[in-house]
């Protein structure tokens, strides 16, 4: 990696370039800004490219992945969707790089150009020169004002055709691959959204999925930012904190006898992520697991979540179950359903799984 950063760097170099305007194309590389290496920390390419290349701005904004690593999909998107932007002379480690992919699996440089961030439409006509000195002396009296009707003598010929219609905007980022679980959990992150159970939505059958909002609850709240204390444990394991129902009667008692296996406990504002097994302490997540989410910690109950997490039963990208929807997991074999902004991300990747215990 260190060799080919420094074959890159050599060429930028001795890349040529040419001035368009007031623009420089390709823009300037140097050892601290080149999108055209993979960078770990993209945010720190972001900063060094600020004044340098206004393209990775761009790419950031539309992608804000590339902020936190400049990978192998933000580095071809630079590429392809900038006419070639690393220049002529660095296009067969280009394809080098898209040939290996981010897990191992070559990229797909068709879907990457099809979501390309967009230019500035062109002005409907071109904008008249005003004229290079001032006309002679002015008239009298002001023009007269035009006429509402035609002109008196229209052209020859017709004025030509306008260019077609832009193309449709994108569809909505939906999976473009499959969107199911195909192996047993190991990580699992969702949205919490707030609100109470009826929004549900999953294909889990009955007796392995079940939503219950506390007596007297209108469910979690729904203002953004608003705080809940979220509770994750094998189904049966209690919770973590204790809790008081909206009866008042206290059940921490019950729960620091039930508690044990914890796969997630904190608190989580409405409209952020929250991760079960996020240190990734066990090999896999239990398969019946138990939401829990109260007021704060050690507070009012909300509602109750039991959900089926083996893959046994219907695991969907989006799919919502009471006040959480799912946005990402990992199976215990490395495959990654991921949300991105151009599409969903899957693969197979190698790692020291570092487990320190068992479910």
């Amino acid at each position: 990696m260190l060799l080919l950063r420094s074959v890159l760097i050599h060429i930028a170099l001795i890349a040529p370039t040419v001035v368009v305007g007031q623009q420089q194309f390709p823009p300037p590389i140097t050892e601290d800004c080149d999108p055209c290496l993979l960078v770990e920390d993209g945010a720190a390419l972001s900063t060094a490219c600020q004044n340098l290349n206004p393209i990775v701005a761009q790419i950031v904004a539309k992608d804000s992945a590339c902020a936190r690593d400049w990978d192998a999909f933000c580095l071809l998107k630079y590429n392809d969707c900038y006419n070639q932007a690393c220049g002529p002379s660095r296009q067969g480690l280009i394809n080098n790089i898209a040939s290996d992919g981010t897990f191992g699996r070559a990229v797909n440089r068709t879907q990457i150009l099809s979501d390309c961030p967009e230019t500035e439409a062109p002005s409907s006509h071109p904008t008249q020169s005003s004229t290079a000195s001032p006309s002679g002396s002015p008239s009298s009296h002001p023009s007269l004002r035009p006429s509402d009707g035609p002109s008196l003598h229209p052209s020859s010929s017709p004025t030509i055709s306008p260019t077609p219609a832009p193309s449709p905007s994108p569809s909505t980022p939906f999976p473009t691959v499959d969107p199911e679980c195909q192996g047993r959990p190991w990580v699992i992150t969702f949205l919490y959204n707030g609100g109470d159970c009826a929004q549900s939505y999953n294909q889990q059958a009955r007796q392995e999925f079940d939503c219950t909002d506390a007596d007297g609850s209108l469910g979690p709240p729904t203002t953004a930012g608003e705080e809940s204390y979220i509770t994750a444990v094998p189904r049966g394991g209690g919770g973590h904190g204790g809790s008081k129902s909206r009866s008042g009667t206290d059940k921490s008692e019950k729960s620091k006898s039930e508690s044990g296996t914890v796969f997630f406990a904190g608190t989580v504002p409405v409209g952020e992520k929250y991760t079960l097994n996020a240190d990734r302490v066990f090999d896999k997540l239990a398969a019946e697991m138990t939401l829990t989410i109260y007021d704060e910690e050690g507070g009012n109950l909300l509602q109750v979540v039991n959900v089926h997490l083996s893959c046994s039963q219907p695991l969907i990208l989006f799919d919502k179950y009471g006040a959480s929807e799912v946005t990402q997991w990992v199976e215990t074999d490395g495959r990654i359903v991921s949300l991105r902004e151009s599409g969903v991300v899957t693969g197979v990747y190698e790692e020291d799984l570092g487990i320190t215990d068992s479910f």
